[in-house]
């Protein structure tokens, strides 16, 4: 069964812009190889790390989100350990934004129900002036 991912990964700095092509190409591949489909990569952004990585104090972030087969994730995951120029990367199951638009529309039935239990407090008051 395929499931979203995102692919978290943080390359080295040194690297050129060519070196960064080539390591982008190589994990879509492993991504297609996998009968994967890739959504979106994101542009290298030079970033500073929150901690040092392999001595590193800044690196390249990438983000790449893509479906794939979660039985083959860990494949994946073992063929980007050995792709050099990798300083980290972590692979997480996407957020299904359907969810959130979910949430979304429970939080505004909430309030017109509120808005109309106010509505309706309003006329009961103004019903027993008329009395």
């Amino acid at each position: 069964m395929q499931k979203n991912y995102e692919l978290n990964l943080f390359l080295n700095p040194s690297l050129t812009e060519e070196e960064i092509n080539k390591i982008l190409d190589k994990i879509k591949n492993y991504i297609q190889d996998g009968k994967g489909e890739i959504a979106e990569v994101s542009q290298p952004d030079k970033r500073k790390l929150p901690y040092k990585m392999k001595k590193n104090k800044e690196g390249y972030y990438v983000l790449i989100k893509f479906f794939y087969d979660n039985s083959l994730v860990n494949n994946l995951r073992d063929k980007i350990k050995l792709v050099d120029g990798v300083i980290r990367f972590f692979i997480s199951v996407a957020v299904d934004m359907k969810t959130a638009t979910k949430n979304e529309i429970r939080e505004e039935a909430v309030e017109k129900t509120v808005a109309n239990g106010e509505n309706n407090k309003i006329e009961t008051s103004s019903d027993l002036n008329d009395m």
